[in-house]
């Protein structure tokens, strides 16, 4: 009796200990567990907005919202970044925001969504002022950098997710004008333009999954439906030659990213 007496003090001693976190703690601080069976594979993802005058107001605000709410599709372990498309591809980025494990998933979400209000908050004050040019490439090419690289060999522990939400014309005044680049000028041209363009960087986006949303723009509507299809044949192309995983086209920018990102593996 006394035996059993023992066991069941142990037992109601470690249930305390594993549901019990230090008062008034931060998030670093206490006992850190898993609300539930966390997945094997959590989710790495950067979501660039595009900050050009020519970008509709109202695609913007939609892209900003569906990026806030991001918080009820994400699993403990999950980060997720903001970036910005401008003239200028060296901005500062705000730092990822990761979803914590220490609260339960309610209040880690709510705490989470409030993290990415005031970053979307900052990054929406230079709209008052829209940038004159578009550095797409400029900003695919440094998030695809700051993902945490994946080793040719090594069994990816993360999935890693890009959000290009943008009407999708480069134009960053230097290099590329998509709106009057000859090379844009039907699918075929495209196509090998991607690939030429691909093969300065052809591990960029290894392993990543490339979501394309297309906001609606100015200068959008002012082109032929033959060069908005080489558009998106480009950078479909170089989704594919710079190593993505997947990459998905949406005409109504951030209209399915939230079931894009629901229905991404996790192994």
């Amino acid at each position: 009796m006394r035996l059993v007496g023992f066991l069941c003090a142990l037992v109601v001693v470690l249930t305390a200990l594993l549901f019990t976190t230090e008062a008034g703690s931060d998030l670093r601080k206490g006992i850190h567990f898993r609300f539930g069976t966390a997945p094997a594979q959590s989710e790495e993802m950067l979501v660039l907005v595009d900050l050009s005058k020519s970008v509709k107001t109202e695609a913007r605000t939609k892209a900003f919202s569906v990026t806030q709410g991001m918080g009820s599709h994400l699993k403990p372990g999950d980060t997720l970044g903001l970036g910005l498309i401008s003239g200028n591809s060296s901005e500062e980025w705000p730092d990822p925001v990761k979803m914590g494990e220490p609260l339960p998933y309610d209040q880690q979400r709510r705490r989470f969504e409030e993290q990415i209000k005031g970053e979307i908050e900052a990054l929406q004050a230079p709209v008052a002022a829209p940038y004159d040019r578009t550095d797409i490439l400029g900003a695919l090419e440094r998030a695809g950098s700051k993902l945490q690289p994946l080793s040719r060999d090594a069994k990816p522990d993360r999935c890693h997710v890009i959000a290009v939400l943008s009407d999708l014309i480069q134009d960053d005044g230097r290099r590329y004008d998509f709106k009057s680049d000859k090379r844009l000028g039907d699918a075929g041209r495209a196509k090998g333009f991607a690939d030429q363009l691909a093969e300065r960087t052809p591990d960029l986006l290894r392993g990543v999954y490339l979501y394309l949303g297309c906001l609606g723009s100015r200068d959008r509507e002012a082109m032929s439906p033959e060069r908005k299809r080489a558009i998106r044949n480009f950078w479909e192309e170089f989704g594919r030659s710079s190593g993505a995983v997947e990459v998905i086209w949406r005409e109504d920018g951030p209209g399915d990213f939230s079931e894009f990102v629901a229905s991404l593996p996790r192994k």
